[in-house]
């Protein structure tokens, strides 16, 4: 089925590029500062500059390591 916008979806990208990009010195700052300067806990999740709860269902172990499962079974069957 083809889209009836007259919009490209590169177009769409491209314009969303130039007012939501950041440039590659932008991006790799807080990976600098991390590297440079590392969290005292072991594992820190961070999203834009704010620290995120480890407790969030996002960071299950049981899921993560149901993951892994899978993955290595996919891996295997390559």
């Amino acid at each position: 089925m083809r889209s009836t916008s007259s919009t490209s979806p590169c177009a769409l990208v491209k314009a969303y590029a130039k007012v939501g990009a950041k440039s590659v010195a932008e991006s790799a700052a807080p990976m600098i500062k991390w590297i440079e300067n590392p969290p005292a806990k072991r594992l820190t999740v961070d999203d834009r500059g704010e620290p995120v709860d480890l407790s969030l269902k996002a960071f299950d172990k049981g899921d993560a390591s149901r993951l892994v499962g899978v993955t290595e079974e996919l891996l295997r069957g390559r």
